[in-house]
C-alpha cells in the first residue's frame, strides 16, 4: 500500500506517491486537464488542480476532485480523476 499525497503547493496538478511504511518518495503522476473547445472548432488542454483526494476500500485507487484552473472559461469545472495504485 502507498501513501499519496496532492503535491507540495495546494492546489496542484501533481499527485505524488510515497511509500507507507517508511514515507519515501516513489512517484509522481501528472493529473489531467481539462479539453476545452473554441470558437475555431480547435481545442486547448487547460490544466486542473487536485482539491480533495481519497482512496477506494481496497486502497487500489485514488480518486481526486479536480477544478479547471482560472481563466479556462469553464462554467462547472469539476471532474473526478481516478489513479490506479500499486
Amino acid at each position: 500500500m502507498n501513501a499519496i499525497k496532492i503535491s507540495g503547493n495546494y492546489p496542484s496538478n501533481k499527485v505524488k506517491i510515497y511509500d507507507a511504511e517508511y514515507l519515501n518518495y516513489e512517484d509522481s503522476t501528472l493529473l489531467p486537464g481539462f479539453l476545452i473547445p473554441d470558437d475555431n472548432d480547435e481545442f486547448s488542454i487547460h490544466e486542473s488542480e487536485g482539491h480533495f483526494g481519497f482512496f477506494n476500500s481496497s486502497g487500489t485507487q485514488f480518486h481526486v476532485l479536480v477544478k479547471a484552473r482560472n481563466g479556462s472559461g469553464l462554467i462547472n469545472g469539476w471532474a473526478v480523476v481516478t489513479v490506479d495504485v500499486e
